[in-house]
């Protein structure tokens, strides 16, 4: 081997000029995805689906051409059909009995007995062997059921259904689900005969996670000259406490490779928040390419960047490298129509302007019955008993001793509201 063979590669190293042009890209991303004109519609029509599951009535028809309320139809009924509201319960319902039947295990396993995972696995320590009637031997089959009960082990220590749940209501919602996925530490308590023992366990637990703080990657998978496929990011964002950061940052491990660390508690040294004294956190998933102009620019495969958005300019407060080469993220897309978004339709989204349409009409039938059923009427204001009564009293049975005229207004005929409103209601 020759001589500049032996010679070692010195490893490149991250220094404040990289990690400021990582905090700005994760920030101008961001910005760029929260304000591109795809998302922004969704946000408005997520909006509207939020207000009809709320069963918020809206009062648009009550205002005039100026946008404000007129006085004359302070009466009219407010009223917002439970469509969305039902439709919700039951698909969410119905995806839970479709994904967790009673009938059996809603999955199968299926274990790699290889050499190496039989060498491994103390099965001694699990099988009494040919005296309690179970093999020593293992199969497939018993290495099947092993891991089945140990995924359904580690699902019943949490409410991994209910999980479920609240990601599917979102996709039914919002046409996506998002989950996410980590390992967190529980605590175990055993009665031993030593007394009371704690014990810290380490589970993979599924996180459900809104859609409306969670921005997909909106650019096309990039693939370069040389080959590399760079994947798609997620952006997530949330609003913390800026004493809570820098209390886990000082407690929290620094090694990149640990997904409890990569904390870095100078870079909140000297920040401030707003007068809540909160900051606006971002936590960027997926492939980084960080560009250098004297060197080749970094390529960092699966990284987990933190950017704190405080008074100045944004700054990143943690960096890990995923355990896996599969992202975190679980996105369930309902249906998607356009290539070129990563936001789908749902059900919902596509009842809401019948939802919309039906509660208006239904609140104009109340309007018309009301009206038919105590019309407005006319009198001859030169009548002696109407004029001392201040108009005619109208209650059941009344006897009106007078000579002058009364004339009923029929206004509006419900029963043609009524055929439009159960159409719409149909359509539904």
């Amino acid at each position: 081997m020759a001589e500049t063979d032996k010679t070692p590669v010195s490893k490149r190293k991250f220094d404040s000029r990289d990690f400021n042009t990582i905090a700005e890209y994760i920030a101008d991303e961001h910005a760029r995805r929260r304000e591109s004109k795809d998302r922004k519609s969704k946000v408005k029509i997520w909006a509207e689906v939020d207000r009809q599951l709320r069963m918020e009535p809206d009062l648009s028809f009550k205002k005039n051409s100026k946008g404000e309320f007129d006085p004359s139809k302070k009466w009219m009924p407010e009223f917002e059909l439970p469509l969305q509201s039902q439709t919700s319960e039951v698909l969410t319902a119905d995806a839970r009995r479709m994904m967790f039947p009673d009938s059996g295990p809603w999955f199968s396993a299926h274990a790699a007995t290889t050499d190496k995972y039989l060498d491994r696995a103390d099965f001694a320590a699990l099988i009494s062997g040919d005296e309690s009637e179970v093999p020593s031997k293992i199969n497939q089959e018993n290495a099947d059921k092993l891991v089945e009960g140990w995924l359904n082990h580690f699902h019943r220590q949490y409410d991994f259904k209910g999980h479920w749940d609240r990601i599917n209501a979102e996709a039914f919602h919002y046409g996506i689900g998002v989950g996410r996925a980590r390992n967190v530490r529980k605590s175990v308590y055993q009665n031993t005969a030593k007394g009371v023992i704690k014990a810290d366990q380490t589970i993979p637990v599924l996180f459900p996670r809104s859609v409306k703080k969670t921005f997909l990657d909106d650019r096309p998978f990039n693939l370069m000259n040389e080959g590399q496929l760079i994947g798609p990011s997620v952006i997530f964002e949330e609003t913390k406490s800026l004493d809570d950061l820098r209390l886990a940052a000082s407690k929290g491990k620094t090694g990149a490779k640990d997904m409890d660390g990569g904390w870095m508690p100078r870079s909140l040294a000297g920040m401030k928040g707003n007068a809540k004294g909160n900051v606006t956190v971002l936590e960027y998933e997926g492939d980084l390419i960080v560009p250098r102009k004297t060197t080749r620019s970094l390529f960092i495969p699966g990284a987990i960047a933190t950017v704190a958005l405080g008074e100045h300019r944004p700054k990143v407060i943690r960096l890990r490298f995923r355990e896996m080469s599969t992202p975190s993220y679980v996105v369930v897309p309902y249906h998607l129509e356009d290539m070129d978004s990563p936001y789908a339709e749902s059900p919902l989204m596509k009842g809401m302007p019948i939802q919309k349409a039906a509660s208006l009409m239904f609140n104009m039938l109340n309007a018309a019955a009301i009206l038919n059923g105590q019309p407005p009427i006319s009198y001859d204001r030169s009548d002696p008993l109407f004029t001392a009564q201040g108009g005619p009293e109208i209650y059941p049975k009344a006897l009106w001793g007078t000579l002058g005229k009364i004339d009923i207004h029929q206004i509006g005929d419900p029963s043609m509201l009524a055929q439009v409103y159960f159409q719409l209601v149909s359509q539904y």
